[in-house]
């Protein structure tokens, strides 16, 4: 044990960038997300307390059996964030020492890292916190792997990219974007030749293809273990079999051009900066008359198109939550381009200037669910109140409950084009999550959804003749089940 812990010292010593690049992300952490850390508040995905079988059915076992018997299922507030911002710290300290940073280049780079809020559009699933940060610190791991020569490096690669994919896909790019920046670097200082570009990519390419055909296999047989049938879940996203080969490249050309540009998701626009960024890189080594000028505009083309290769592979665009490099491209290209800066007063001025305004667009998105989590509680409250006045005889043991239609709810903090921020469970038109809103808020105890096609077929002629809540024909009940006319 003391002679682990001595190794461990030692590493620590002669590669202080870790370190130093953990402090700078964490509090980098704290300042973005300081926010919803200290105001828990439900949104989407928080409604079901028991999520095992959901995630088998998205081929995301290993986050499963995570929640099962590791970390709380469904979340636990302020420590399922704060381990989800611990892991993203982790990640960003490990790519500082794949990129091989010095401590300044580190600590720029894991605030910066932080500094584009993407990660704020996979935090708001607080059921997937834990297991988010555990997936993109495995991910970096395994970016560092890749760039070592041995051939027992290639199947941990392998394997961890396994669980990587068994518990949040999108992350299965990660590594490659992390080799495929290191890369540029290299290319940068001259010491990356087209030959090691070639070699480096296949290898990982191959890699991440073998991990992908074990996955597939393994998730074919834990959900025939679990009795789920369903198709994968991002083969439903798949567009090329509908829209052609044309219209395939024109729907994701046209998401990342809108993602990219004129119509980024909220908090995203200085991603446009990476675009700067890499102007510049490319400008300053064709002045320098760098000999690998052809080869870094390669690398730059590849590695700001690689938060998007799962667009390109689907062929159509995506939630915000699943461009998980981002953040990682953001970083690195704007640290590649600030190396050129000799004024260390400048660096720190760009690089706190994009932190703060993270910090402030980060707040009002998480504020705005805030807003939402009252507008809801409210909502709920009104119901289950009239719901009483109207049948004094309901009883939660007996009776079910069904929402028909959706809710016009006025978040006035919601933002523009910022996915499921700010957006209420009676404005969704899902009645089953609403009910689990209900009874998991605390505000009743065990209702039960009747909502089902039959029901509604049944009773379609009844159905159109109730007039929307909160009129007092809102309410009906029909046998056993009590119907809220949420809209016609």
């Amino acid at each position: 044990m003391m002679n682990l812990n001595s190794k461990i010292d030692h590493f620590l010593k002669t590669n202080p960038a870790l370190l130093y690049g953990f402090i700078a992300s964490f509090i980098s952490c704290l300042i973005v997300y300081g926010f919803e850390l200290t105001h828990f508040t439900l949104s989407i995905d928080e409604d079901t307390k028991n999520n095992f079988i959901h995630m088998i059915d998205l081929g995301r076992w290993s986050h499963a059996w995570l929640k099962e018997y590791i970390f709380p299922e469904p979340w636990s507030p302020f420590s399922s964030m704060l381990v989800a911002l611990i892991g993203i710290s982790l990640s960003s300290a490990t790519c500082c020492y794949a990129l091989n940073f010095d401590v300044k280049k580190s600590i720029y780079f894991s605030i910066l890292f932080i500094a584009l809020p993407q990660f704020a559009y996979q935090l708001q699933f607080s059921n997937q916190d834990e297991t988010f940060g555990l997936a993109i610190f495995l991910a970096a791991v395994s970016g560092v792997l890749a760039l070592k020569d041995r051939l027992v490096f290639f199947f941990a690669f392998i394997i961890i990219n396994v669980i990587v994919l068994s518990i949040y896909q999108s992350l299965i790019f990660f590594s490659a974007t992390l080799v495929t920046i290191k890369l540029l670097v290299d290319a940068c200082n001259n010491d990356c030749s087209f030959k090691k570009w070639v070699y480096s990519s296949a290898k990982v390419a191959i890699c991440l293809c073998i991990s992908v055909v074990i996955y597939l296999i393994l998730t074919s047989k834990i959900k025939s273990y679990y009795g789920v049938s369903s198709a994968s879940y991002f083969s439903g996203l798949i567009t090329w079999g509908s829209l052609g080969l044309i219209g395939g490249i024109k729907n994701s050309l046209s998401f990342i051009y809108e993602r990219s540009g004129p119509y980024p998701l909220y908090g995203l626009a200085t991603y446009s900066f990476t675009y700067l960024a890499a102007l510049l890189i490319i400008g300053i080594n064709a002045g320098k008359k760098n000999n690998n000028l052809f080869l870094i505009i390669l690398i730059v083309a590849i590695t700001l198109l690689m938060p998007f290769v799962l667009n390109i592979a689907i062929g159509g665009g995506t939630p915000g939550r699943t461009l998980s490099q981002l953040s990682l491209v953001f970083a690195s290209l704007i640290v590649i381009c600030l190396s050129y800066l000799r004024s260390e007063v400048l660096k720190s001025l760009i690089t706190f200037g994009f932190l703060i305004t993270a910090s402030t667009t980060v707040s009002q998105l998480f504020y705005s669910d805030y807003i939402s989590a009252k507008q809801n509680e409210m909502l709920a409250r009104n119901v289950m109140h009239d719901i009483y006045m109207a049948h004094p005889e309901f009883n939660e043991s007996i009776n079910k409950i069904a929402f028909i239609g959706k809710s016009k709810v006025n978040n006035q903090w919601k933002k523009f084009n910022s996915d499921d921020f700010g957006v209420s469970f009676f404005e969704r038109g899902d009645s089953a999550r609403i009910v689990n809103y209900i009874n998991i808020s605390g505000i009743a105890n065990n209702l039960t959804n009747a909502s089902n096609e039959d029901f509604f077929i049944s009773n379609k002629d009844a159905l159109s003749l109730m007039q929307p809540w909160p009129s007092p024909d809102g309410i009906k009940m029909l046998g056993r089940n009590v119907v809220i006319k949420l809209s016609d």
